[in-house]
């Protein structure tokens, strides 16, 4: 499962880049996430991409967590990687 989540995630974020990537609880989003957060770096810092910031993420925490975040909630909120928490 994690390959596969690996290699599709290479071939949506690196090839297609999309300008909005719209995630949700499960942990399954954690790597996905910071692959997104990688390549967006990765283009600020390139003499190429002039700090043209492209990407944003947006974490949607599930519905039925009312009292609290989920653990991958957690996890991007402490590193900060998310451009909108909802």
């Amino acid at each position: 499962t994690m390959y596969s989540i690996l290699y599709t995630a290479h071939i949506v974020l690196f090839k297609v880049r999309p300008d909005l990537l719209l995630i949700n609880g499960p942990g399954t989003c954690l790597p996905v996430a910071l692959w997104a957060f990688v390549l967006r770096v990765i283009n600020v810092m390139s003499i190429f991409g002039y700090g043209r910031e492209k990407g944003k993420i947006v974490f949607i925490e599930s519905f039925c967590r009312v009292k609290s975040l989920s653990l991958t909630g957690k996890i991007l909120q402490t590193l900060r990687i998310v451009d909108l928490f909802l």
